[in-house]
């Protein structure tokens, strides 16, 4: 090739080439939280109650007095028409709205993994990331407003896909008019030391290659996939030689990838073909590393997690259970819960269960104050058992004419003498 042409050439490349724009602002807060452990519905509720301005695109919401609050406020939300509510707006289209986000007076942005639902807040391992930047809420804003006007699955690109706030580069893209997929492998091919994911749904196989690769170049590379996920298009027989399978018996609903403890990538996006092609979807990727050291203590604690009993009491414990009433059972039986520690205790983010059924709690106790629970299940006379949780964590323990000793007759209650230690012989029996 000549060397005119070969300028030629360049030229033309250069002159085709569109760089990413880039504003900057001033530095703000990022908040992340980690649902259920965070009670991440909280931080969302004082979000609604300190803001004017409020548009939300959700994919579902069921939580009854998040509903209350919004509407309340006159916020003006979207849901995804198979979750339709009859309250807010909602369209039809054959993609879905798979967003979970909020902009709240033009300019404070929550986005991540988490459906506002009972199961998103209480049961489900989540995430929600909080920003506050007028750049991002453009971008939010006007993918609102597309999803208003019920066009789902396509639109305009993000405005300000990159943003400086202060030191820190934020990225934010939308499915699939930005690629999402595309945003991903970029980040993934740069990583140089480790690659740390959580994913609902993954059959993506450009990108499960991807990370097989780097697992092969000698990179530390970690995953944790949904069990429920699992299928015949599911990545995860060509990712389970690094990867485990998550151990909440609900739902692990993260769809996080960490690139060498300093970038993360969150948002609705799972990495399957759906998500980056029909459904409308968003991610947003953040580059800094304090930042992803949260997401990666998330990741451990999930990776590492332990069903296991503690030795000593925590804030909260059993202290009194009826477990055989005289006569019939039948709206007899109960538990009291007491709070040793030295705050009031939300009792929405507590379970009782005997291993079998789940029975979550709700209300509020205060410091050395107790509370009568009549579980949802009926409590076993023999080879019975409680363990109390708080979220996914055991507390407390007790068991009964089985695995432990105790022996209350009919009508005689199990009560706690210990409050310390976990163990047959902090509990003593006693007649009603």
């Amino acid at each position: 090739m000549r060397l005119s042409h070969f300028l030629l050439v360049i030229f033309l490349i250069l002159c085709s080439y569109t760089p990413i724009s880039q504003v900057k602002e001033a530095p703000s807060q990022i908040d992340i939280y980690f649902c259920p452990h965070d009670m991440c519905l909280e931080h969302m509720l004082s979000l609604i109650d300190n803001s004017t301005e409020i548009k939300c695109a959700f994919y579902d919401l069921d939580i009854p007095e998040l509903i209350e609050e919004l509407r309340k406020k006159n916020a003006d939300v979207v849901i995804e028409d198979s979750n339709a509510l009859e309250y807010f707006h909602t369209g039809y289209s054959a993609a879905l709205m798979h967003n979970k986000f909020c902009v709240f007076d033009n300019e404070i942005i929550l986005s991540g993994s988490m459906n506002p639902t009972d199961r998103g807040n209480y049961y489900n391992n989540n995430n929600i990331v909080i920003l506050r930047s007028k750049y991002l809420a453009e971008n939010f804003l006007a993918e609102f407003d597309e999803l208003k006007n019920n066009i789902y699955g396509k639109g305009d690109k993000a405005r300000n896909p990159v943003v400086n706030v202060g030191d820190i580069t934020i990225e934010n893209y939308f499915c699939p008019e930005d690629n999402c997929k595309l945003q991903v492998i970029n980040e993934l091919k740069a990583a140089n030391k480790s690659v740390y994911f959580m994913t609902f749904s993954f059959t993506d196989e450009d990108i499960g290659n991807l990370l097989w690769n780097k697992n092969y170049l000698g990179l530390d590379v970690k995953g944790i996939l949904e069990e429920k996920q699992i299928s015949q298009y599911s990545r995860y027989e060509d990712l389970k030689e690094f990867s485990i399978i998550d151990k909440n018996k609900y739902t692990m609903h993260h769809k996080v990838f960490i690139i060498d403890n300093e970038t993360v990538i969150t948002g609705s996006y799972n990495p399957t073909k759906n998500a980056n092609e029909k459904n409308d979807e968003n991610i947003i990727i953040i580059h800094d590393k304090e930042i992803a050291l949260k997401f990666v203590e998330e990741f451990s604690r999930l990776f590492n997690f332990q069903d296991n009993i503690p030795e000593k009491t925590s804030e909260l414990v059993m202290s009194r259970i009826l477990y055989d009433a005289e006569g019939s059972d039948t709206d007899k039986e109960y538990v009291e819960v007491k709070n040793i520690g030295d705050k009031e205790i939300n009792l929405d983010y507590y379970f009782l269960t005997d291993n079998k059924t789940n029975s979550r709690l709700s209300g509020k106790v205060y410091v050395n104050e107790t509370v009568v629970i009549k579980p949802s299940f009926s409590l076993k006379n023999s080879n019975g058992m409680l363990i109390l949780k708080h979220n996914h964590d055991i507390i407390d323990f007790v068991a009964w004419e089985g695995l432990w000793g105790l022996e209350a007759e009919a009508g005689e209650e199990l009560v706690r003498a210990d409050n310390e230690n976990i163990a047959e012989a902090s509990w003593s029996i006693a007649k009603v």
